[in-house]
């Protein structure tokens, strides 16, 4: 089938670049116009047709036989580790399914959780019912909880040769073969981009990576631009061209270059770093700079709004990012000048003009164990982040503080 390839942006272009502009101010309009240029915005549609289309029955078998040949190596590779563990305990229905006792990394308030937990203990011979409490309450149920330190093994294990599956098999998908030969067809040097194409097909969600053309660094955002049905629409268009405004290259280099996007650094092969620092970002650095830029993006497409302009058309669907906006909005609302200087022209000292460098990294420090938090718990339900919401509104205070005694 032929690829349509690219989605044409041209009829929007000068608006997007007004509404933009609108957003981070006249004087950065053409810092807006640049980094604009430098996106191509490559439509995933067709691709995704070509993966869904590969119904042959000789490839169904082969990625089932990798399937079981994946089972089996991690129910052997546990078996080694934890000999005495029923493969219950390890792994339950198919590659993806968590096994009995990882039910205990999550929060016990979940339904799902509880009732897998029940289900854990009956498996060892200890059947109160199907009263939670009952177990919560034995002696004998809680001494059997398996130590976080196994359960975290074995995630570890898991995640690892779930990895190898889907890079096997994303690997030999005839639509992962047809994007790199896009790429190559258009002259664009993609060593570093495999990853982010497997990536895009494995989630299915709208993501930006840079590549070398000319030896010049330019950016491509891979997005669904025709399947409108559950995805984010505007919202996804406009936070992928919002993380395009917060590039800057910092290095091209014969076999490495080094770009900067938001609050991270990437080197070579988009593998994240620490700009401000020489070590490597925490996980709280990153998820921080995703929620930002979706605040950001979200302030940009109201301004679309009441000028009733859409590409997309506006989704229903949420994002996970919204998890964060009661720890990071005040500190956005409070700061957006300092941030919208920051994001568009990639200067540190912009940023830390008016905020304390020192109480910025203990604010990432909030949303890292706000992360591991949310992450744990299965049902979003019963997300109760009020101790990270007074612990961020704490830190806010202090530099607010701060900010006032530099005015004075």
């Amino acid at each position: 089938m032929s690829i349509n390839a690219t989605f044409d942006i041209s009829p929007y272009k000068e608006k997007l670049i007004d509404i933009y502009t609108k957003f981070y101010g006249e004087h950065n309009r053409a810092f807006v116009e640049i980094k604009f240029n430098k996106i191509t915005f490559l439509n995933m549609y067709d691709f995704q047709t070509l993966a869904a289309c590969e119904t042959d029955s000789t490839k169904q078998q082969e990625l089932f036989d990798l399937d079981e040949k994946i089972i089996k190596s991690l129910q052997k590779e546990l078996k080694l580790v934890f000999p005495s563990l029923p493969e219950s305990f390890l792994y339950e229905g198919d590659l993806l399914g968590l096994g009995l006792i990882e039910y205990f990394v999550y929060q016990t308030d979940g339904k799902l959780s509880q009732d897998k937990q029940i289900e854990y203990f009956k498996t060892l011979g200890i059947d109160l019912g199907d009263n939670y409490e009952d177990y919560k309450n034995s002696p004998l149920a809680q001494s059997k909880i398996p130590p976080f330190t196994l359960i975290n093994k074995i995630k570890e294990l898991k995640n690892h040769l779930i990895r190898q599956y889907d890079l096997a098999t994303n690997l030999s998908n005839s639509s992962f073969f047809a994007i790199n030969n896009y790429l190559r067809e258009n002259s664009i040097d993609n060593q570093i981009i495999p990853k982010q194409i497997i990536d895009y097909i494995i989630e299915g969600n709208p993501i930006t990576v840079s590549y070398l053309q000319n030896r010049t660094l330019n950016l491509l955002i891979l997005m669904n631009f025709f399947d409108y049905e559950d995805s984010f629409k505007d919202r996804g268009l406009f936070h992928e061209i919002n993380h395009c405004m917060s590039f800057k290259t910092i290095h091209v280099g014969k076999k490495h270059h080094t770009y900067q996007m938001g609050f991270i650094s990437y080197i070579g092969d988009n593998v994240p770093t620490n700009k401000d620092f020489e070590d490597e970002p925490e996980i709280g650095e990153e998820i921080f700079n995703e929620v930002i830029n979706d605040l950001i993006s979200i302030d940009i497409l109201n301004i679309a709004k009441k000028e009733n302009f859409s590409i997309l058309g506006e989704t229903t669907r949420a994002s996970t990012y919204e998890y964060y906006f009661p720890l990071v909005k005040p500190f956005y609302e409070e700061f957006k000048d300092d941030i919208k200087e920051f994001y568009i022209t990639g200067n540190f000292q912009a940023l830390y003009k008016n905020i304390s460098k020192k109480d910025f990294y203990k604010l990432i420090d909030v949303i890292s164990e706000a992360k591991e938090y949310i992450d744990s718990t299965l049902d979003s339900e019963i997300l109760d982040l009020s101790t990270y919401e007074k612990l961020t509104e704490t830190i806010l205070n202090k530099m607010v503080s701060k900010k006032i005694k530099k005015r004075i």
